[in-house]
């Protein structure tokens, strides 16, 4: 029993770094995501030319009333854009799959790091600066995703 105990205490900081490692890639590829996003949404509404995408299916599906000259000029505009936004609409469609990718790993890789250190029990929430039921969820968090296949 005494090297059951003993090895459990060597192990402990080796499964606190890994903690902390997950945590930092976590942090760092939501912080990623979210700027690969933005940039992919910015290209969108750069390829939009000002309209507003609702607006653009609209004129693109001919699902406007043409009253004027200035309505059938933005049909035409919406038309001739067509290939530009469909491709950042692509574009961003595939970033946000790619980036989803990532952080579904890294919160696995994080649930993983957890479940090994609960095995501390109170000593955990020292470590890690988080309460038990947070670390809890984080852990939960990994069967689901296990679960589901991502």
């Amino acid at each position: 029993m005494n090297d059951q105990v003993e090895s459990a205490v060597e192990a402990l900081p080796a499964a606190a770094a890994r903690w902390r490692q997950a945590w930092g890639d976590r942090d760092r590829v939501l912080r990623e995501a979210a700027k690969a996003t933005d940039r992919a949404e910015r290209h969108l509404e750069a390829s939009l030319d000002g309209t507003t995408f609702r607006r653009w299916q609209r004129l693109v599906a001919g699902q406007v009333s043409i009253r004027g000259s200035r309505t059938a000029h933005e049909m035409f505009q919406a038309r001739r854009r067509r290939p530009r936004v469909e491709a950042a609409l692509g574009g961003l469609v595939d970033v946000q799959a790619a980036e989803l990718a990532k952080v579904v790993a890294s919160e696995r890789e994080l649930a993983i790091a957890t479940i090994a250190l609960l095995v501390y029990g109170p000593m955990a929430e020292g470590i890690t600066g988080r309460s038990m039921a947070e670390l809890q969820r984080m852990a939960r968090g990994s069967s689901r995703t296990l679960r589901s296949g991502a």
